[in-house]
């Protein structure tokens, strides 16, 4: 996380989340992909990915495209209705 703190200094939270329990915990260290399975190949797909930007949950699909690279695809119903971001690992 680029920036782990709100203007005033302190830790981001998780204001937009539906559940109101879970308005209060931190964003640092906040697990945002869960539930994926291998599929086939470098392929894991039947995920969740949770925005904390938004508050909405979205069904995923991951795909190692290299060493360093991770495409990760977040759609509602089908897979034509998403995005696809590209994570790369930091190397120093």
């Amino acid at each position: 996380m680029l920036n782990p703190l709100d203007e005033n200094g302190k830790a981001k939270t998780d204001p937009l989340n539906p559940d109101e329990k879970l308005r209060s915990r931190s964003r640092m260290g906040m697990v945002i992909m869960y539930n994926f399975i291998y599929d086939d190949g470098n392929v894991w797909d039947d995920g969740n990915i949770y925005d904390p930007k938004s508050g909405n949950e979205y069904s995923g699909t991951m795909t190692l495209t290299s060493e360093n690279s991770l495409d990760l695809r977040g759609y509602v119903g089908i897979p034509i209705f998403g995005r696809t971001s590209t994570w790369s690992r930091k190397l120093d």
